[in-house]
């Protein structure tokens, strides 16, 4: 890895971008890039710093074009000044330890801000909320679609999306014990979970047309053949995965955030 102090900045400009779904989050000031040195080696990657500036804070990331931020940091500045973009950590900047994460900045709500992860997982993208006052993480979870702010309570943010969890069992091969422990964690109805059997054939069916298509054969008899070289896997002894709506209350209770189903199973499939 190339170390920061040896990349120069090469262009400096200012533009107009945001992050995805950047209308649910508050507006930054300023959002500004710098393009930086980049590896010799590795030309086609482009080096990159982009400052969100919000009124108290900046929230910088540096990235090197591979999977995942190099570096994520938030640097509190003085109210109402113009604060610079650059590659230098400043005075008072706090990196993000990449055992907290090390994926990308999405955006900040009333003081919270909100990072996604590197690569979904489970059909699902991961994220983080931290709370920019003392740099805390308050949870971790997955979500399908977007991430959505239905009101405040107190100045903090109710946070309404589609939730993707992955169990530790199987419905399919583990049974009635799986679905209730799923039923207990989430607060779905252990009877709405009847959709994974259709959910696992379904994962199934599309996983050997996938293969068929990629050995450029057609037909419902290689889609048997394959249908039969899954079932040999054993992919219905692959852990559940189930996605719900919920809604997440970063006032919670003493002990943290909540997580409160807003409704029964929507999905159900094998993990990846």
């Amino acid at each position: 890895m190339i170390l920061l102090t040896r990349l120069l900045p090469l262009l400096f400009f200012a533009v107009a971008i945001a992050p995805a779904h950047a209308d649910v989050y508050d507006k930054p000031l300023s959002v500004k890039k710098l393009r930086l040195r980049g590896d010799p080696q590795n030309p086609t990657l482009k080096h990159e710093l982009t400052c969100h500036a919000y009124d108290g804070y900046t929230i910088k990331q540096i990235d090197y074009g591979e999977v995942g931020a190099e570096r994520l940091s938030i640097w509190p500045v003085t109210a109402g000044k113009a604060a610079p973009c650059r590659e230098a950590m400043e005075a008072g900047e706090t990196e993000l330890p990449a055992e907290m994460w090390s994926g990308y900045f999405a955006g900040v709500k009333s003081g919270y801000a909100f990072f996604t992860a590197d690569d979904g997982v489970n059909g699902g993208m991961g994220f983080i909320v931290l709370r920019l006052s003392d740099r805390k993480k308050l949870f971790e979870d997955a979500y399908l679609g977007n991430l959505k702010f239905i009101e405040e309570r107190d100045g903090l943010p109710l946070i309404r999306y589609q939730r993707v969890y992955s169990a530790k069992c199987s419905v399919i091969t583990d049974g009635a014990g799986c679905a209730a422990s799923i039923a207990h964690e989430t607060g779905v109805t252990k009877e709405s979970l009847a959709i994974c059997v259709k959910g696992y054939r379904k994962a199934q069916d599309d996983l050997a047309r996938d293969r068929c298509k990629a050995a450029g054969q057609v037909g419902a008899a290689c889609i048997a053949k394959e249908a039969g070289i899954i079932k040999e896997q054993k992919w219905d002894a692959s852990p559940t995965v189930v996605v719900y709506e919920v809604e997440a209350d970063l006032h919670g209770t003493a002990a943290g955030p909540t997580i409160k189903a807003k409704g029964n199973a929507l999905s159900c499939y094998p993990a990846d």
